[in-house]
């Protein structure tokens, strides 16, 4: 399946997009698997129609969309974008890493003024514009991956547990119908009495009690803030290699 996806998707898109996709659509497919068993269904041939009717690239964009938007969320909630909290005077404790930073973009950046601490109090959001101009600047000579691979690995993490939560509203719906089609599968068998309960069942019923659970208790928005501050951090560490790449 991999190789099949490889051949349309990037790999940060599968996996930062397509593999939480995947996570939220893994609970049914155990109990269509007991209802429609392997031999009479070719669940192959149905996932190459799929795949090739382009059904890899719509859950991607949907997994894209709905992370986005609780992305927006995320921020307010933090206090704005970690990289440029990160940035600012007021989000990072370090003051002699804060001015080192600072010295090396105004060396790579001429024409963005960057605030003192006194200016940003006074014009907060004009020192967030000018934040946010060398945050741009820098993803923007960041994305060769071969280049810059732990800034890469950061973001596909980031990505992936973005979107996760993002879609966390229909994880949890699709795992819930998941579990009531498996108890009320296995109710059934067991009124029947003669047709023996089918392992893959069983199996569905327990990984959907567990994903239900996970998406309920676990997949929180405190989940994805330890990897945006790694992926900011890593976009900060940048500068140093740039900087001495310009010289």
């Amino acid at each position: 399946m991999a190789d099949v996806m490889g051949l349309f998707l990037d790999v940060y898109t599968r996996r930062a997009r397509l593999y939480p996709a995947l996570l939220v659509v893994l609970p049914i497919a155990m109990p269509l698997v007991a209802w429609f068993p392997p031999p009479k269904v070719g669940w192959g041939a149905l996932l190459g129609i799929a795949v090739w009717s382009g059904g890899a690239m719509l859950v991607t964009q949907i997994s894209r969309v709905w992370g986005k938007a609780v992305e927006r969320d995320l921020f307010e909630a933090w206090g704005g974008i970690p990289t440029t909290v990160l940035l600012s005077h007021r989000g990072n404790a370090n003051t002699v890493l804060l001015a080192q930073r600072h010295r090396k973009l105004r060396q790579l950046l001429p024409d963005v003024v960057l605030p003192t601490h006194a200016e940003e109090c006074t014009a907060p959001l004009a020192a967030a514009q000018a934040y946010d101009a060398c945050v741009t600047w820098l993803r923007s000579k960041t994305r060769d991956h071969s280049a810059f691979p732990l800034l890469f690995e950061e973001n596909c993490n980031y990505g992936f547990r973005r979107n996760l939560v993002g879609l966390k509203p229909l994880g949890i719906t699709v795992s819930g119908i998941s579990l009531l089609a498996c108890l009320l599968t296995v109710c059934i068998d067991i009124v029947r009495d003669s047709v023996p309960i089918s392992p893959v069942l069983v199996v569905g019923l327990v990984l959907s009690l567990a994903f239900l659970l996970a998406w309920l208790l676990w997949l929180r928005d405190a989940w994805v803030k330890p990897t945006a501050y790694a992926y900011a951090e890593q976009l900060l560490a940048t500068i140093d290699q740039l900087e001495a790449d310009q010289r």
